[in-house]
C-alpha cells in the first residue's frame, strides 16, 4: 500500500484507490483471517457453509424412510436430486462405488408452475398511462387467473428444491442396503 498524490491510497494487491489509508489496508484481506483475498478466503468461507450446515440440520427434524419412501431426496454431500432412496442406493452403490454415502439426505418440496395475473397485467400496464391502469377491473384479473391456472395444470413442469426442515436419516437404510448385497452375492 502506498500513499499517492491528492491523499489517495492504493491497495498493494488489486491496486484499488480508497480515500482512507484503513480501507486500502483492509481491501484484499479475508475480514475474518487476514489473509489475502477478496472477500472471505476458501478455508474461512468453508468452515462457515459447514457451521451453518449443521446449524441447519440440527434445526431440522428427522423423518422415517418409511414415511417418505418414492418421493425426492437431495443429497447435499453430491449436489444432486434422486427420485427416490433407491435411485441414491443406485448412484452410490454401482454408478459411484468410490464415493462415501451420505448419512442423511433431505426432503424436498416441489415447485408448481404458476403465474400472478394481476402481476402480468400490472406489468404490462406499467408504460400506460395512470388512468388506463384502473381500467382493468378485479373481476377480469380473476377471469385471467382462471385462464392461466388451467393452462399451468396442463403443463408437464415438475421441479424439487431441499427442504431444509426435514431430513432422513440413512444409517438403516445403508444397512439394509449391504445385506440385500450380501445376501444376493451369497446366492
Amino acid at each position: 500500500m502506498k500513499a499517492l498524490k491528492n491523499e489517495c491510497w492504493e491497495c498493494s494487491h488489486c491496486h484499488c484507490l480508497y480515500a482512507l489509508e484503513a480501507l486500502a489496508e483492509k481491501c484484499c484481506l479475508c475480514p475474518r483471517c487476514k489473509k489475502v483475498s477478496l472477500g472471505y478466503c476458501q478455508d474461512c468461507a468453508e468452515i462457515d457453509q459447514a457451521r451453518l450446515a449443521i446449524e441447519r440440520k440440527q434445526k431440522a427434524s428427522v423423518l422415517p424412510l418409511a414415511s417418505y419412501a418414492n418421493k425426492w431426496v437431495y443429497d447435499e454431500s453430491s449436489d444432486r436430486f434422486f427420485r427416490n432412496c433407491e435411485d441414491l442406493a443406485h448412484y452410490y452403490c454401482e454408478s459411484h462405488s468410490e464415493l462415501q454415502k451420505p448419512s442423511f439426505v433431505w426432503t424436498c418440496y416441489d415447485i408448481t408452475l404458476g403465474f400472478d395475473a394481476a402481476e402480468l397485467v400490472h406489468s404490462a400496464l406499467d408504460e400506460h398511462a395512470d388512468s388506463e391502469k384502473e381500467s382493468v377491473d378485479a373481476e377480469a384479473i380473476a377471469e385471467l387467473q382462471g385462464l392461466l391456472d388451467d393452462w399451468c395444470a396442463k403443463q408437464d413442469v415438475q421441479s424439487w428444491l431441499p427442504d431444509y426442515d426435514a431430513y432422513i436419516d440413512l444409517t438403516e437404510f445403508w444397512k439394509e442396503q449391504n445385506e440385500e448385497k450380501t445376501s444376493t452375492e451369497a446366492n
